[in-house]
């Protein structure tokens, strides 16, 4: 029998995965980073790992947001466990606001989805 994370506030989970504290809020583990090199043309060619990947986790009351902010590559947002995770989004270009919702229950809300899209460049929050 395996053993599973029980403790609802994430300390199993902070413990099994080696989580850290994130600078703009929760924990965090990098899983993956990719040898490969890119060249970003919208950044003066600055050069950067072409992908890399994150365990991440928002704890109440402890670390419950991550703060808004922006990055130079898209990322991808999973779900695993826990309460619903409600990601913020501003773009811009056309001053517009996304509130995403990330769950494994599609149930919650029409617009509930176990995986979502941040795109580089916007300023986006999580909580």
């Amino acid at each position: 029998m395996t053993d599973k994370p029980k403790n609802k506030q994430g300390d199993d989970w902070i413990c099994l995965l080696n989580l850290k504290p994130h600078p703009e809020g929760g924990f965090y583990s990098e899983t993956y980073m990719s040898d490969d090199q890119c060249v970003l043309e919208r950044y003066n060619k600055q050069i950067r790992s072409c992908s890399g990947a994150i365990y991440y986790l928002l704890k109440f009351p402890e670390s419950p947001v991550s703060v808004f902010h922006r990055i130079k590559a898209d990322e991808m947002w999973h779900f695993y466990r826990g309460l619903p995770l409600f990601i913020h989004v501003l773009d811009e270009q056309d001053s517009s606001y996304t509130k995403h919702i990330l769950t494994s229950d599609l149930t919650v809300d029409i617009n509930a989805r176990p995986q979502i899209l941040v795109s580089h460049g916007k300023w986006f929050a999580a909580e």
